[in-house]
């Protein structure tokens, strides 16, 4: 991670990536400052392999990232920790111009888990790109609440048949409302 080449030091993240080690963390956070946005991209990555909490500050200080490939990845990091603060802050790369990023915080709210993301996932399920309406789709089902069920009942008459297969999948899987709720 010290090396001159940036392509070096990507290699060194991704190594890190599959060791997994905690003992890892300090040098990954470093990384996560690096210079080049692949080797901070890199470090994030092996950040979620390796699932310390002790990345969580250094990961939060990455959503300020201004490079779009970072942002998200840090974003879904926070989420496989259980970090609930990822509801906020994926609310501006919700709403990005690019599709990438709009699909990855999607995922990353899928990720996380949580009904609380179910209001910013809703409006996805519009957005004008099929790949984001899938990744919306797939993280109302990984988020398991019955609130969504009118939402991908919806979805079955999306105009991209992925996202109507989607949306009848998903649909199959999620649990029914309570009746006394």
């Amino acid at each position: 991670l010290q090396a001159p080449d940036p392509a070096l030091r990507s290699l060194g993240a991704e190594a890190l990536e599959h060791v997994r080690s905690e003992a890892a963390v300090p040098a990954l956070c470093s990384a996560l400052a690096d210079s080049t946005e692949g080797v901070r991209y890199r470090a994030a990555v092996a950040l979620e392999a390796i699932q310390s909490e002790a990345s969580v500050p250094c990961l939060l200080r990455a959503l300020n990232e201004p490079e779009t490939n970072v942002r998200p990845q840090a974003l879904r990091t926070l989420a496989s920790l259980g970090v609930e603060d990822v509801v906020v802050f994926s609310e501006p790369l919700l709403a990005h111009e690019s599709t990438r990023t709009r699909a990855e915080a999607a995922d990353a709210l899928g990720a996380l888990g949580s009904e609380a993301a179910l209001p910013l996932l809703r409006p996805m399920l519009h957005d004008p790109e099929a790949w984001v309406r899938q990744e919306a789709v797939i993280a109302l089902l990984r988020i398991g609440s019955p609130r969504a069920r009118p939402w991908l009942e919806k979805s079955q008459s999306d105009q991209d048949l992925e996202v109507r297969i989607y949306a009848a999948e998903a649909l199959k899987r999620l649990p029914r409302a309570v009746a006394s709720l």
